[in-house]
């Protein structure tokens, strides 16, 4: 037997008994110790009572034994709504009245520095593809020093790569400067 399959069984089966337990809001999630994709049936004694990180675990080592890519989906699915229910634990309108609280607020250099690093490495989930953000992205067009015209879709970047001030040439782009460093607008 594979270390995998004695955790989930050992977690599967210690858990049974949380029945009694369980009810909405309780923290805990039926499970089925027979996944529904491969036959497993809506009954009791099918069921066991996780918390939602066990939940997760239990579906994590399903996959590593099975190797069933579904198994793998339901885990990181479970993983994110695990994730976004992390350290919720005021009310919202507690958390409108903490917000409130914070606006106008000067945060000292040490906070946004600690900020900072705790925000590295995080991967942007948002809700728009990059080729849609190149779609919504501006696009510029100017005159170079010798007269072509030059097509610019990331401003800040060409400005980093040819040694150009992007607050200039963005007001060379709006018409509050005529020129700079020989760029003018199109």
């Amino acid at each position: 037997m594979s270390i995998y399959k004695e955790i989930h069984d050992n977690l599967v089966n210690s858990h049974k008994h949380l029945k009694e337990e369980w009810k909405p809001g309780s923290g805990l999630e039926r499970h089925h110790i027979v996944p529904r994709h491969v036959g497993g049936l809506d009954e009791e004694d099918n069921y066991t009572y996780l918390t939602l990180r066990e939940h997760y675990i239990v579906h994590f080592l399903l996959w590593k034994i099975n190797g069933r890519i579904i198994d793998k989906r339901v885990a990181y699915m479970r993983k994110d709504y695990m994730w976004s229910f992390e350290g919720c634990q005021h009310s919202l309108e507690a958390r409108g009245k903490m917000r409130k609280q914070r606006i106008g607020k000067k945060l000292s250099n040490d906070t946004k520095r600690k900020i900072s690093e705790g925000n590295k490495g995080r991967v942007y989930k948002g809700k728009y593809s990059h080729e849609h953000i190149s779609r919504m992205r501006k696009k510029y067009a100017f005159l170079d020093p010798h007269g072509k015209i030059v097509h610019i879709e990331n401003l800040l970047k060409f400005c980093r790569e040819n040694n150009l001030l992007q607050s200039h040439m963005h007001s060379v782009y709006t018409g509050a400067r005529p020129q700079h460093k020989g760029w003018k607008s199109v």
